[in-house]
């Protein structure tokens, strides 16, 4: 499986991998600063919701909703170059561009399809979407799709065009029960969910001989 990070940087920085739909080289949005907190929030999905049955078992309905929200720091003084021997931008319109377009079909999407009205096709689907990628460390590679997208620009150039601003991010994590086995969020989600559970097998919490808050696990059940 290719990763999709560089596990030989000495800090790893979040970032946003866009798979495209269609096919072709992924995109990496690197963010420049590391978010100083990261909020998520799980709600489990359970069969009759909130209200269960008390003849029947608690049984899962779905893998849980997970929402993930963050706010990125943008400034121009912190730009790389492009590529060698490209200069960087003085502003920032090409980052925020980059994770706006995010929110968008693409303009060849919408030119097809305009194509295909004028040819007389009655039927057009919606605009496929690509696959989105949120990284952050090792262990954690998830397919989300962008809820929410705000920005604060806070310093300008005289020309207006900004050079430092604030971006808040809220993201839905897609499950197994959000797509279909062949889409590309689905193995993803999997090798998430079974990090989880490595790392939830290695903290030392599933010996039945073991205490855990003074509770011994042999006298339960």
């Amino acid at each position: 499986m290719t990763t999709l990070f560089d596990p030989a940087l000495k800090t790893l920085m979040g970032s946003l991998v866009i798979l495209p739909a269609t096919g072709g080289s992924r995109q990496v949005i690197v963010f420049q600063l590391n978010p100083a907190s990261l909020r998520r929030r799980l709600e489990p999905q359970l069969v009759g919701g909130d209200r269960q049955s008390q003849s029947s078992r608690l049984m899962y309905a779905a893998a849980p909703t997970e929402s993930i929200d963050v706010e990125l720091e943008i400034d121009a003084t912190l730009q790389l170059s492009p590529g060698p021997g490209q200069p960087a931008s003085a502003d920032i319109r090409p980052q925020l561009a980059a994770l706006e377009t995010l929110l968008y079909p693409s303009t060849t999407q919408v030119q097809t399809t305009q194509t295909l009205l004028q040819a007389g096709t009655l039927e057009i689907g919606p605009y496929l979407a690509p696959t989105v990628v949120f990284t952050w460390g090792t262990t954690r590679a998830v397919p989300v799709k962008l809820t929410s997208y705000s920005v604060t620009e806070e310093a300008f150039l005289a020309s207006l065009a900004p050079i430092r601003a604030r971006v808040s991010l809220s993201m839905q994590v897609l499950s197994y029960s959000d797509v279909s086995p062949q889409d590309p969020a689905f193995s993803l989600f999997m090798a998430y969910q079974s990090a989880k559970q490595q790392q939830a097998a290695s903290g030392g919490y599933s010996s039945a001989s073991q205490q855990v808050i003074g509770v011994d696990p042999n006298s339960l059940g």
